[in-house]
């Protein structure tokens, strides 16, 4: 996983995952997930109160043929190879980090899909640990996820 001083994103990999990308639309509508404005990204918003500087998306994906990102409109007809479910750790309280990780294994579940940070495996139990080695991280440093002078930090890249 890329690294950085904000653990701006913690990103999930599922794979191998051989489904049409109109088939994973399918399956992430009936899971709750939306589109963006265009149709071509998806994304799962958060159900829990959303303060104005805090972010409105709990989970982003991103669907790849071999290692190219592809949009929905444009690559619907064409097999997926995996997909990356992505975390934006700072922007949302830590309570919400169960959910992603309960919807990454039911998503992987449903695809027969197996969930890496890079190259290496993980259970749930790695990924909540690394969530929340991050998540006390920026509270040491700074202020725990969620919080408003994290955001403003982040959004004016103070050194920390």
């Amino acid at each position: 996983m890329k690294k950085d001083r904000w653990h701006q994103e913690v990103i999930v990999t599922l794979k191998p995952v051989a489904v049409l990308f109109s088939e994973l639309a399918s399956m992430l509508n009936r899971r709750g997930y939306s589109t963006d404005g265009s149709g071509e990204v998806f994304f799962y918003a958060r159900k829990d109160n959303i303060e104005k500087w805090q972010t409105d998306t709990l989970i982003t994906v991103s669907a790849f043929i071999n290692d190219t990102e592809v949009d929905y409109y444009e690559d619907e007809a064409q097999e997926i190879s995996k997909i990356e479910l992505g975390y934006l750790l700072p922007w949302q309280p830590i309570k919400n980090a169960s959910t992603f990780i309960a919807e990454a294994w039911g998503l992987a579940g449903e695809l027969g899909a197996h969930i890496s940070i890079g190259d290496e495996l993980i259970s749930k139990e790695d990924l909540s640990a690394i969530i929340n080695e991050y998540a006390a991280d920026l509270e040491q440093r700074l202020e725990a996820p969620g919080g408003e002078f994290l955001a403003q930090a982040i959004a004016q890249d103070l050194p920390i």
